[in-house]
Formats: structure tokens, sequence, C-alpha cells
């Protein structure tokens, strides 16, 4: 006779065989690809130029006619010294914090959210997505370690540990200055501001571009100014000014870089207050605010999209079980880094057999389909949050919410 008592629900031994099996294989392939394509992919290569200059005791940001320039932060000129090791090390850093992150998030945090299943969804996301396999272990981005620094500020916000959160997000603004947009989500909610958390974030901040001072002199904030004078490339503004190989005159290039920042501050405000007006949790107020200022930023390459790919990925292990309820907002997500993934496997392809202003328009349409991709992803995951927000007032009481 078959047994009437209730079912028990065991929970996977983190020790599990098959997880064991699957990150052991994923490792070894991920860092085998990452040794295998060499050190001359795509930005690595500036990476390894500026590195150089560094290492020769030059200005990293001197303007130079064969020293490329860049946005990043001070942090990214420590990992100079990576090269004296071997000019792949930086780039195997980046592979082996990827690999660490994916880790951790399906043998760690997968079970202590609750989760009694196996991590299949993560497993989908992080290891069978080509976008991450493209992204690092082909091209060498170093966006991923600004991206677990974020995550990182998250998970120690989410824990209570102010400090550590701060700390950690200082890291990511050394590292690329985009971090400074989740900042503000994480010090303010409803009822709190989380003075420890910003006060160890600005002094570390103030600390590290001081060094940077002392070292490089003014140059040091030659980034800050680059980033917000760069032309629209590969983003919304690009495309509806007529694409990347456009030739705008200055003045347009002004009024849409003006129009940008506009833009983008005022889709930033008013993202903020929904997220303090709803109490929305930081880990998707994280979300929310770097996958606004990636839609609205004048710049839209495809590696900035591993700062969002790597919050996503700890969100969704966190909030898996009621996630995957909404199954527009799973397709929201799907197409969208499915578009990120296609972007990197077509793009090579098209630009080795058409012309290369083909190869442009082609990008820029691609990019197009993106941002509206993304516009339906966000409108998505702010329709979650309300939902989200009403079920934690629900289980807890206010004050608990709102400290969290």
């Amino acid at each position: 006779m078959a047994s009437t008592g209730p079912k028990l629900t065991r929970i996977p031994d983190r020790n599990n065989p098959s997880l064991a099996l699957v990150l052991g294989l994923f490792c070894s392939g991920f860092l085998a690809w990452t040794l295998l394509s060499g050190a001359h992919g795509h930005s690595y290569a500036d990476y390894l130029a500026e590195w150089r200059e560094i290492i020769l005791g030059r200005d990293p940001w001197g303007r130079s006619d064969t020293l490329p320039f860049n946005a990043y932060g001070p942090l990214f000129n420590v990992l100079a010294v990576l090269t004296t090791i071997s000019p792949i090390a930086g780039k195997l850093l980046f592979a082996l914090t990827y690999c660490a992150f994916v880790v951790w998030a399906m043998a760690k945090l997968w079970p202590t959210c609750g989760h009694h299943s196996f991590p299949w969804p993560l497993a989908l996301f992080c290891i069978f997505n080509p976008f991450p396999w493209v992204e690092i272990a082909h091209f060498g981005f170093f966006d991923v370690l600004v991206g677990i620094a974020c995550v990182g500020a998250v998970h120690a916000r989410l824990h209570g540990r102010d400090l550590l959160s701060g700390t950690s997000i200082a890291a990511g603004i050394l590292l690329k200055l985009v971090p400074f947009v989740i900042l503000p989500f994480l010090v303010v909610n409803r009822t709190r501001i989380h003075v420890r958390l910003a006060s160890a974030c600005l002094a570390l901040v103030i600390l590290g571009f001081g060094l940077s001072l002392l070292v490089w002199g003014p140059s040091t904030f030659a980034p800050m100014l680059f980033a917000g004078e760069r032309g629209p490339v590969l983003s919304v503004y690009a495309f509806l000014g007529g694409g990347s190989d456009a030739d705008l005159s200055v003045s347009n290039l002004a009024q849409m870089a003006l129009a940008s920042r506009i833009v983008l501050a005022s889709a930033g405000l008013a993202l903020f207050a929904w997220c303090v007006a709803r109490n929305v949790e930081p880990a998707l107020a994280a979300l929310l605010a770097m996958l606004c200022t990636l839609l609205f930023y004048q710049v839209g390459y495809n590696n900035y999209q591993m700062m969002l790919f790597v919050l996503a990925a700890y969100w969704m292990a966190r909030d898996w079980e009621r996630l995957k309820a909404d199954r527009m907002l799973l397709t929201g997500f799907a197409l969208y880094f499915t578009c990120l993934a296609m972007m990197d496997v077509l793009f090579p392809i098209v630009r080795r057999v058409s012309e290369p202003t083909t190869a442009t328009q082609f990008l820029d349409a691609i990019y197009f389909l993106k941002f509206l991709l993304g516009c339906a992803l966000l409108f998505l995951l702010l329709r979650y949050s309300l939902r989200q927000t009403r079920d934690l007032a629900q289980r807890m009481p206010a004050s608990a919410v709102d400290g969290a």
C-alpha cells in the first residue's frame, strides 16, 4: 500500500558529485580556452600596451596616437604588475575570478538561499551561455572584476556588513567608474541611510585617487572627463544619429552628448526615487541601476554588459523561487542575454564576410534591438519589484525590510 505521509524534500548536498563534475568540466574548459586564445584579443592588447607604459614609468593617460585612451580608474593600473609574470596573466586572472564566482554561486549561494534543486538555471545562464566565453575567455575583458566587486558590495550589504560593502564598491569604482551609479541604491532606503557604507566607499575612493594623483599627476582625472565627453558609439544615440560611423559635426556630437547625459540623469533619478519609495531590496535595486545606466549611456560596448550579467546571476540565485513563476520576466532575460550572445558570435563572422560599412550597420541594428529588449526588461523588472516588495512586507515587519 502506497504511503500517504508527507513527502520530504531533501536539499541537495553541496558536495554533490554531479555538481562537482559540471563545475570541474566548466572550469577546465574555460581556463583552457583562455590560454589557447592567447593574449592578443580585442581590447586585451590595449590593456597590455597601457600596462607596458606603467611598467616603464610613464603616464598611462598621456594622450598619444599609439597608446589607446580609456575611462578606467587607477586600480586598473595596479594590474600592470601581472605583466611581469606573463602577458596572459591578467587575462587568466579575469577567467579565474569568473570561475570562482560561478563555483561560489552554484555550490554555496544557491543551496543557502533555500533552493532544493540542482542549479540548472545558473548552469544555463553562467556556463552554457556563450557570452562569458567570448567576453572573458576569448577577448579577455576585465569588466568581470568590476561586476564581481558590485556583487560583493550587494552581498555584504544584505548581510549587514556595511564597511565591507563600501570597500567592495570602492574597488569597483577604482577599477572602472561605472559602479558609482549603484552606490546611492545601496546607501539609501526608505527609513535609513547607511552612513558607514557611504563613508567607507568615499574614503577609499578619495584615497585611491589621491595616491594616483601623487604618482601620475592631474591626468588621474582624465578618465572622468573622457567618459563624459565621448561621442555616441554602438548605442541608441548612435543609431538615431545615423550610425556609429556617421560623420557628425562637432556641434552635433556635443548636442548628442548633452542629450545623453540629460536622459541618463533623468532616468537614474526617477529609478532611484522608485526604489526608495517602493523599498526595493538591494540586489534588485543594484540590478535596475546598472541596467538603466547601460541602456542610456552614450557608449554601448558589449563588454560593459558583463557588470549587469554577474549582478543578474547573483540576483537569480537569490530569488529563483519567486523569479521562476514570472514567465514574462524569464522570457525578457532570455531574449536580452541571447541578443548579447548573438552580437558576440555573429559580428566577427559578419565582419569577415562583408564590407566594413555593412558590418557596422548590422551591429548598429543589433544594438538598437538590444536597447529595445533592454527597455522591455527594465519594465518587467520594475513590475516584478512591486510584487517582491509586497511579498517581503507581508512576511516580515516593515522595520526589518527597511533595515535590510
